[in-house]
């Protein structure tokens, strides 16, 4: 997704993108992935891993850690990913996400 949609976007949580490694884990099996973008709510990405809606993943964000996640949708080769954070968790997310900006 272009950074022209990413400012354009109606959607109610902010995107950012996130020039970091990260992959996905699910059934036992895990990929690395390419980050498009995350929210506080959740990620866009694309991985080689076979998923599908509904299914539980596990989103390990280098510089962070691992997160509890959701395919919410598949769309061509992205899969977008909703976060199950607990309010520790989000919270420590959103002060990540503010240091990273910061570095940019």
């Amino acid at each position: 997704m272009p950074d022209k949609e990413i400012e354009n976007d109606k959607r109610r949580a902010p995107r950012w993108k996130v020039f970091e490694i990260a992959s996905v884990s699910s059934g036992g099996r895990s990929e690395a992935c390419v980050i498009d973008n995350v929210s506080d709510t959740g990620a866009l990405v694309s991985s080689e891993l076979v998923l599908a809606p509904g299914d539980n993943v596990i989103f390990d964000l280098e510089g962070f850690g691992k997160i509890p996640a959701t395919v919410a949708y598949i769309r061509d080769t992205y899969q977008g990913l909703a976060f199950n954070m607990d309010e520790e968790m989000a919270a420590r997310f959103a002060a990540w996400v503010a240091e990273v900006e910061k570095e940019d």
